[in-house]
């Protein structure tokens, strides 16, 4: 279950970023804008911020023969409050649509 779990979050941060990417190169090259001047962008940058923290936290504790409960607790803390903002940010993302 916990090689799983590595699998799907390594995949996860992937994915993210590939998006992340594609919407800045698509404000940029489709649309002629700044990519970094709406309130979506921000809240990608600070979530894709907060999985990448979280991810950083889930490779030492993989290290860990016995981790700490408290790096487990700050594991999940960063990557749970990166996916709720990701879910908030979808309501930012809608302004953008064409």
């Amino acid at each position: 279950m916990r090689n799983d779990h590595i699998k799907w979050g390594i995949l996860f941060i992937l994915f993210f970023t590939a998006g992340y990417g594609a919407g800045i190169l698509s404000m940029i090259l489709i649309r002629g804008k700044n990519p970094f001047r709406t309130s979506h962008a921000f809240f990608s940058t600070f979530c894709l911020s907060l999985f990448i923290i979280g991810g950083i936290l889930g490779i030492k504790l993989r290290r860990m023969k016995d981790p700490p409960e408290d790096d487990l607790q700050l594991h999940a803390l960063f990557t749970l409050s990166g996916f709720v903002l990701s879910l908030l940010n979808v309501i930012f993302g809608y302004g953008l649509l064409p």
